[in-house]
């Protein structure tokens, strides 16, 4: 049980973007990945807008949502037996 909060919390880091907004918008070594994609795609919304229309206007913020979720897709089947023996204990009550 121990490894699924373990599992949440590292997620929910991996994820979370608004307290470097918050506490270091001037450091960009610092930021997490997604504050970089925010950063890019909103660098990039004019290119995006004005583009061929041909291309998708979201060809960017795709990729680089890709190259994020990428290591959590990658490392969730070793990790989806703790996962699910994490929440049927949670679940069962006695």
């Amino acid at each position: 049980m121990g490894s699924v909060i373990i599992l949440n919390l590292v997620i929910g880091q991996w994820n979370s973007w608004l307290p470097a907004s918050i506490y270091v918008p001037n450091k960009k070594a610092l930021w997490p990945l997604q504050l970089v994609i925010r950063q890019i795609t909103s660098e990039n919304a004019d290119f995006l807008n004005s583009s061929n229309p041909n291309y998708s206007r979201y060809l960017i913020q795709f990729a680089v949502i890709i190259a994020a979720i990428a290591p959590i897709i990658i490392a969730f089947p070793f990790f989806q037996d703790k996962m699910e023996k994490g929440v049927i204990q949670g679940g069962v009550k006695g």
